[in-house]
């Protein structure tokens, strides 16, 4: 790995002499970064992740000089983000990850103003709720609310123009029930779908993020992990495993995904049931955390 690091870096340096590189070979190497960069977190070596990430920033900056590039704009904002990410997991740096993820949402907003460019609105999507969350976590509730009902306006806004593309309005329909969950969730959800031409798909990230509020929504663990005393009254295993399956096919037939997005949306489930535990876990709670396991 440290290797593989030497040997990209070296690569990085050569290519900010040569102006006439590709800019698809840039995003590619930045991309190559990223992935280095991960892997050094995953192994605690936060030193090497920084430099890896700094380096990608750098690399794409010095592209930055010249005409928009799309790609270009969305790999800057990429390694942004998952240093903003990073910041945040791994370092508790909080202050400095707010940071991170501004100019990660600075850059995708030039990109987002226009209803065709759903990749981006999906980037700034993910970047927005990210520092929401970061609100959420240093008490500024306000803050946080404010700043998702203005991304919601907009989505809403992008996806009622001409020619917006369907997936938007379920995008800002999933943001609105996420910010303000009420029982009429599921009708919404499933009026924005019910846009979508019969012959189209939902693309993969909008995909991703309905099975993640699938999962969510069907309650499959609903307690409070840190509470104290034994829950009473609890399912065997098997039995509560067969009900929450039951549930997600409810779930996704009402929404009409089923059976397409059972899978992704129970593997959504099962890491929710794995977060659950390791809480659990740190609580001491082991006969709770066995049960959530199994």
């Amino acid at each position: 790995l440290v290797e593989s690091s030497r040997v990209v870096r070296d690569l990085t340096a050569k290519l900010r002499q040569d102006p006439g590189v590709a800019a698809s070979n840039l995003v590619a190497i930045c991309g190559l970064e990223r992935e280095l960069a991960k892997d050094f977190s995953r192994r605690g070596k936060h030193s090497e992740a920084r430099m890896l990430f700094m380096d990608a920033i750098e690399l794409l900056e010095g592209r930055r000089s010249g005409a928009l590039d799309p790609d270009v704009e969305q790999a800057y904002a990429g390694v942004l983000t998952e240093l903003g990410w990073w910041a945040a997991r791994d370092e508790q740096r909080y202050d400095e990850a707010l940071v991170w993820l501004q100019r990660a949402e600075e850059t995708l907003e030039v990109l987002a103003h226009e209803p065709q460019n759903l990749q981006a609105i999906l980037s700034i999507h993910g970047v927005r709720k990210t520092i929401a969350s970061l609100f959420g976590r240093r008490g500024q509730d306000e803050s946080r609310r404010k700043l998702l009902e203005s991304h919601i306006r907009m989505l809403e806004r992008l996806s009622e123009r001409g020619g917006g593309d369907p997936a938007i309005g379920l995008l800002a329909a999933l943001a609105r029930v996420d910010l303000a969950p009420d029982k009429s969730a599921s009708a919404k959800i499933r009026a924005a779908m019910e846009k979508f031409p019969a012959d189209r798909g939902l693309p993969q990230r909008l995909a991703e993020k309905l099975a993640v509020w699938i999962a969510r929504d069907i309650q499959s663990y609903p307690s409070d992990p840190k509470s104290t005393g034994k829950p009473r009254g609890r399912l065997d295993p098997d039995v509560h495993a067969r009900a929450v399956i039951l549930a997600l096919e409810s779930k996704c037939e009402a929404l009409g995904v089923y059976p397409a997005l059972l899978p992704a949306a129970a593997m959504q489930v099962c890491g929710i049931a794995a977060g659950r535990a390791t809480e659990q876990r740190k609580a001491g709670r082991l006969d709770d955390a066995r049960w959530t396991a199994a």
